[in-house]
């Protein structure tokens, strides 16, 4: 049986990333997520004792938050995990401690989300009895992430495809003709400058005469965990490269990290993360 995981996050883009993140890392792995305090609890009332992990943010729409959520997986005696997220005040010591819970907050560094959900070992979930003896004074479940949870990011310098490769045609990487490249942010189309270079980032930042400037603020970048010069997207004949520069929380791919300091080829409609804002490529 694969390891069950349940999430409850408000904000889409959050779910999504959390998805991507997760699935190239850990593919087998059953993902539930629901938007609100009350769609968990009547998910988790009929799947108590099947769930592995929970990861709850706090701030939730609806007539429970996260934290009382947590109150009831303990009171139904369910022997999951439970990671409390929140880009807010974290939750007091004694609260984590009575709800034998960890604390992960936002904005997400796409490594350490990585790092904190698959630690507990995902096959070691089994059985599950062994999660009741987590807390003070009690026996606690290894947390040495296994390695073959970590190969899709020791792997991140090989290219990650978007789509499926029988679907070439969703596979472009030469930009028509002179057709303009932009990229999507929530819905939001944005065209980039017709230059060799556009530095992706956030507030002002010093720049060559041959490169164009995209200032994210507008989309929470900050929050986000964007770098004042995060990325670059170079224009080569006619093709599109992105190159991390070597910001401080990472660029992936489709699912896939970047080498900091590497180009990587583009196609329409990849996928770009930096932080954890997403950005899709269009052309």
């Amino acid at each position: 049986m694969s390891t069950h995981i349940l999430h409850v996050e408000d904000e889409s883009q959050l779910r999504n990333i959390f998805a991507v993140v997760l699935r190239a890392t850990a593919p087998g792995v059953n993902l539930v997520q629901l938007r609100t305090g009350d769609e968990a609890l009547n998910y988790i009332e009929d799947n108590k004792t099947s769930i592995d992990l929970f990861v709850l943010d706090i701030r939730l729409p609806g007539s429970m938050d996260g934290l009382q959520v947590a109150h009831k997986i303990r009171e139904w005696e369910c022997p999951g995990f439970i990671i409390i997220t929140s880009a807010y005040t974290p939750p007091k010591v004694e609260v984590l401690t009575e709800l034998r819970a960890e604390y992960l907050p936002k904005p997400w560094h796409i490594r350490h989300l990585v790092n904190n959900l698959l630690e507990y070992r995902l096959d070691s979930l089994k059985p599950r009895t062994s999660l009741l003896t987590k807390g003070p004074g009690r026996e606690t479940v290894s947390t040495k992430l296994p390695n073959t949870l970590l190969s899709s990011i020791a792997n991140s310098g090989q290219p990650y495809p978007a789509v499926a490769a029988n679907s070439p045609e969703l596979r472009q990487t030469t930009i028509p003709g002179q057709q303009a490249v932009s990229i999507e942010i929530n819905q939001r189309r944005l065209i980039l400058p017709e230059v060799d270079a556009v530095i992706v980032g956030r507030s002002s930042f010093t720049i060559s005469d041959e490169e164009g400037t995209l200032d994210l603020s507008d989309f929470q970048a900050m929050e986000k965990g964007v770098s004042r010069r995060h990325l670059k997207l170079s224009r080569k004949e006619n093709h599109l490269y992105a190159t991390d520069l070597y910001s401080s929380n990472g660029t992936w791919l489709n699912g896939k990290s970047l080498v900091p300091g590497k180009d990587y080829l583009l196609s329409n409609q990849d996928e770009l993360l930096i932080g954890t804002l997403m950005i899709k490529v269009r052309f």
